[in-house]
């Protein structure tokens, strides 16, 4: 039983961490984001990056894209409201 309950604890305390990672990563409008690596996939579709945010140097994101991008290169972020 105990067992079980540190496991439900650690659980809580997992998801509410990612919450706030999530809430602290203060994506607007115009953010940058450079280029570490880049892979082409195997099937030739796509390539697979890793980007990092510009001035950060913890969080390392993943981005997929058929657009062939160079390592250094930065991508700004647009964020517009759909119709």
């Amino acid at each position: 039983m105990v067992k079980k309950f540190i496991l439900f604890v650690f659980s809580i305390l997992v998801i509410a961490g990612c919450d706030w990672a999530m809430d602290s990563l203060n994506v607007i409008s115009g953010t940058k984001y450079i280029i570490t690596s880049k892979k082409k996939n195997t099937s030739n579709f796509y390539y697979e990056y890793h980007i990092i945010k510009e001035g950060d140097t913890f969080y390392d994101y993943h981005y997929k894209d058929t657009t062939n991008y160079n390592v250094g290169d930065t991508l700004i972020l647009t964020i517009k409201k759909s119709k």
